[in-house]
């Protein structure tokens, strides 16, 4: 994105939203707006901007941050010890234990929370306002205005936990100029983010209007966490549903992985060694505790001497270490982007299909292609199909390359 004063930030293509240029400006001359595809994008407006480029160097695309480590992380499964609290978690609880733990120590917790049928990054240091951040959102979270908050409590010397995916961890840590001594980061196994659009074409099937999102997993199922993906939403006649992947547009196509922003296709910091101190997810594949899946169980990748403190002073938890090569072949999203559907048709033509195509073939292209009983859909299965073929096998070879080097770094 270009403006007379010779400003560039990142392009529609690269640009991760995670807003860090926004917050760096000290005119406040940047906002980020909704466009056509459903994904925010920065504009600057040219009559305050004093061209100072202060937007550039907060940009981790633009001005990403030098990383020459080459440590190892470790891998931990755990869970939290109260069980009320990991049911209400994505998976294990961890998450809840090392905010209880920062704000029992005085410090303070972000993280993103559900607003409406939005979703908002917080800062809190109230115990009774965890459980709002408290599991995973699948939508894009608006951080505009908390990196500079975290900046000035750091600057007090306060603790701050910060939270978020990938990306945002980046933001804050090119904003600040840095890791900080009082900042523990957590980032997620993210899969990326889905277009706003979903929303509309899911109030368009049901006939009314969403209210707000009241979880996007939900483990209170005959499931439980080994069947994770049910959404829970509230609208606007009082009625609540409960939906899987195959009830629910939002999150059936989300899963398809179709519709997401599209910087998250080749997106820079899905790596194994990460910015982060701890970056968690699920541990469906663990080869032990079977009496514990039914609750969940959360995967800690440690990144840092600091997040292994951080789980090795928390009495609330219950760990066990792990090896690494035990979870990675199976958590592609940490270190693999689906890049070959950004230019699968469902992607490339998601505008118009999302917007003016008839409900019953949208639903079909995003959720049910493969499975379509319908002859006019079966050449698109076809290509479907092959996508997702060269999709594992290119992913395959990604694992394959990192095991060699994992072991050449041992």
């Amino acid at each position: 994105m270009k403006n007379n004063l010779h400003i560039q930030l990142a392009d529609r293509g690269r640009c991760t939203g995670c807003r860090a240029c926004e917050d760096a400006c000290p005119k406040r001359c940047i906002s980020f707006m909704v466009e056509e595809d459903g994904f925010w994008y920065p504009q600057i407006d040219n009559n305050i901007c004093i061209g100072c480029k202060t937007c550039q160097k907060a940009c981790p695309i633009i001005s990403p941050l030098s990383e020459n480590n080459t440590h190892i992380p470790k891998a931990f499964a755990v869970w939290i010890d109260d069980l009320s609290i990991r049911k209400r978690s994505a998976s294990g609880g961890l998450f809840y234990a090392i905010a209880y733990q920062m704000i029992e120590k005085g410090g303070y917790v972000v993280g993103a929370v559900f607003d409406g049928i939005n979703v908002k990054h917080i800062i809190t240091n109230k115990l009774s306002e965890i459980h709002n951040i408290q599991g995973v959102k699948y939508f894009q979270s608006n951080t505009s205005g908390i990196y500079n908050e975290v900046k000035r409590l750091l600057g007090e010397g306060e603790k701050v936990l910060f939270s978020g995916t990938s990306c945002q961890v980046a933001g804050l840590l090119k904003h600040l100029g840095g890791m900080n001594e009082n900042l523990v980061t957590v980032d997620l196994i993210c899969f990326g983010v889905p277009s706003a659009l979903t929303v509309g074409v899911e109030e368009r099937m049901r006939g009314k209007i969403l209210k707000r999102i009241i979880s996007s997993r939900d483990k209170e199922h005959q499931g439980g966490w080994l069947d994770p993906y049910y959404m829970t939403c509230e609208w606007e006649d009082g009625s609540i549903t409960v939906s899987s992947q195959r009830q629910s547009f939002m999150l059936g196509s989300f899963c398809s992985g179709k519709v997401m922003r599209k910087s998250c296709y080749h997106c820079p910091f899905k790596l194994i060694v990460r910015q982060s101190d701890i970056t968690i997810g699920d541990y469906h594949c663990i080869k032990d505790f079977e009496e514990q899946k039914n609750d969940g169980i959360s995967l800690a990748y440690v990144q840092s001497d600091k997040g292994a403190e951080v789980l090795k002073d928390n009495i609330n938890i219950t760990i066990h270490e792990r090896e690494l090569l035990e979870s990675l072949p199976y958590k592609r999203a940490i270190f693999y982007n689906d890049k070959i559907y950004e230019n699968s048709l469902a992607r490339r033509f998601m505008i118009p299909i999302l917007h003016k195509a008839p409900l019953w073939f949208v639903n079909i292209f995003y959720r049910h292609i493969v499975k379509s009983k319908n002859p006019l859909i079966w050449p698109f299965t076809v290509i479907d199909v092959v996508y997702f073929w060269l999709n594992n096998r290119m992913a395959k070879n990604k694992i394959n390359k990192i095991i060699k080097q994992l072991q050449r770094w041992e």
